[in-house]
């Protein structure tokens, strides 16, 4: 081929490639040369950069390799305590899972047994279950059928309204007694009273304790005999003697007490009188009082007398009272004006009071006795329990003195 006479191509690309040739000419041995030795170039510097990084990407992978192998041997340690681990926990469950087995086993025989050996009973205790239901609705029906009742609804209301009346009835006893208690007058005649009694019972006490003195002092106690002139007058004569039978005797000394009593340190109380204050159904017409005297009252036996509803339709009492230890008192005889007994319990500051008396017609008092101090006492009950429908609910207050 002859290039001498060849057209030599433009650089680039013409603008209209139909009008002149166009093309690449092939790399000379001097382009590929400088090329060469630009790649020459970058491949010395990348070997030595390689050479400075070789040494530590070295030691790199031989820490990473020691890391390695350290993590394989303790995860093999690990895995080997491990399986020797599970080895004896799956050991164990087989074991529990085996007895386990064996429990169940002889539970279900055993209970199996047990329902085989007792049918007969299970079978009595649904029918007892199933009877105890019926029972039970029957109940219910009755008990419904009860509660429907109009004459059980009226019994209520009728016993609600008497317990309002009841309490409506202590108001009004409550409020009389209060009037009561602060009128003056009644105030001066209980005052009055009191003081009489104190006087009958002093003087109760003066005779009974002149009537036992009267019968000479125990021959223990005897004093001795004082020597006297001939011709002087006993010591022991009138002069000493009381005359009970003179218009104005002097002041007297106290009674001397009987040796019997002062040796045992006993205090001569004879007689006990105790007065009670109540209110009945019939509150209009004012309190009633009954009067008692009880002697002998520290005496385990002992008796007493006295009069019920003092001025209106009064009757009388004579009963023998036996003191059965601190708390229970029984008493027996004549009570208004009828044989009857008495029972009293106080246990402690609230008692229980039970009279019944008159054989023909038996009749029931029976209180609740509330002590507010040691000789005074509030007291509210029925006095005719066993009476005609008509309620006789009492109120009152009692003192001893």
């Amino acid at each position: 081929m002859d290039i001498a006479h060849a057209t030599e191509l433009e650089p680039g690309i013409p603008s209209d490639p139909n009008d002149a040739p166009w093309g690449v000419l092939p790399p000379t041995i001097t382009d590929l040369v400088s090329e060469s030795q630009a790649q020459l170039k970058s491949l010395e510097k990348t070997i030595a950069l390689v050479n400075v990084e070789m040494p530590r990407i070295a030691r790199r992978l031989d820490s990473v390799a020691s890391h390695t192998d350290h993590l394989i041997t303790k995860a093999d340690a690990n895995f080997t305590a491990f399986s020797s681990s599970l080895n004896t926990t799956v050991a164990q469950l087989n074991h529990v899972i085996k007895l386990s087995g064996n429990n169940i086993i002889g539970l279900t025989g055993n209970l199996n047994s047990l329902v085989a050996d007792n049918s007969q009973r299970v079978q009595q205790l649904v029918d007892a279950l199933s009877d105890t239901a019926k029972n039970l609705n029957t109940t219910m029906a009755n008990f419904a059928a009860l509660t429907g009742d109009p004459t059980i609804k009226q019994s209520l209301v009728t016993t609600a309204v008497n317990f309002k009346d009841a309490s409506e009835r202590l108001k009004i006893a409550a409020t009389d007694l209060q009037l009561l208690t602060s009128d003056p007058n009644v105030q001066a005649e209980l005052r009055g009273t009191i003081t009489n009694l104190n006087d009958v019972t002093a003087k109760a006490n003066d005779i009974l304790g002149n009537f036992s003195s009267a019968q000479g002092p125990l021959p223990s106690a005897a004093p001795p005999a004082p020597t006297m002139a001939p011709g002087a007058a006993p010591s022991g004569s009138s002069n000493n003697t009381p005359s009970n039978n003179a218009p104005n005797p002097p002041p007297q000394p106290q009674p001397r007490q009987p040796s019997h009593l002062r040796t045992t340190g006993l205090t001569l109380q004879l007689v006990e009188p105790s007065v009670r204050l109540y209110w009945d159904n019939k509150i209009n017409t004012g309190p009633s009082s009954d009067l008692d005297l009880t002697f002998l009252p520290r005496a385990t036996n002992n008796f007493s007398v006295g009069a019920n509803s003092l001025g209106s339709n009064t009757t009388y009492n004579l009963l023998f009272n036996h003191r059965v230890g601190h708390e229970l008192t029984l008493s027996g005889g004549i009570y208004h004006s009828n044989l009857g007994v008495k029972a009293v319990y106080f246990p402690t500051f609230i008692g229980l009071d039970a009279r019944i008396y008159n054989s023909k017609n038996p009749t029931l008092e029976l209180y609740g006795d509330v002590k507010l101090a040691k000789q005074v006492m509030l007291f509210y009950g029925e006095k005719n329990v066993f009476g005609p429908g008509t309620l006789t609910p009492t109120f009152g207050v009692q003192g001893n003195f």
